[in-house]
């Protein structure tokens, strides 16, 4: 989600699922602040995200065997 910008996000509070469970962590962060920073890579002035170096493709083989 910091690659693509995002600063608000809609949650829906009824439901304590997983994007809930990392709203309340982030929170706790930073003196519960709610303020996240990015990472340092991130905020460098010659920071391009389409140029990302040192990253690895992996490529994963997945077999599905249905269970009926």
């Amino acid at each position: 989600m910091l690659l693509c910008g995002s600063q608000l996000v809609a949650l829906n509070f009824q439901t304590p699922d997983k994007p809930m469970q990392m709203n309340h962590a982030l929170f706790m962060l930073n003196g519960r602040s709610g303020y996240v920073p990015q990472p340092p890579i991130m905020r460098d002035d010659n920071f391009d995200r389409h140029t990302l170096g040192g990253l690895e493709s992996v490529i994963l083989q997945i077999e599905f065997w249905p269970a009926w």
